[in-house]
């Protein structure tokens, strides 16, 4: 990630991130972000976000 490891310390006990930090950091540890809406009748792929290239503040995501 390019970062020391007391940022990646903060990053993991934060509450909610970035969805390009949060991407960023699951590729560090050599996996992929997908996220996935899931309602009574079906799931969604969020597919906007898969390269992160935004323009403007970046949107947060909640993590639970």
């Amino acid at each position: 990630m390019r970062t020391s490891q007391s940022e990646v310390s903060k990053l993991e006990q934060r509450t909610d991130a970035c969805i390009s930090t949060l991407q960023n950091y699951i590729r560090a540890l050599g996996g992929e972000l997908d996220i996935v809406a899931r309602f009574p009748d079906g799931s969604v792929r969020i597919s906007q976000f898969e390269e992160a290239q935004i323009d403007g503040p970046a949107p947060a995501v909640k993590l639970v």
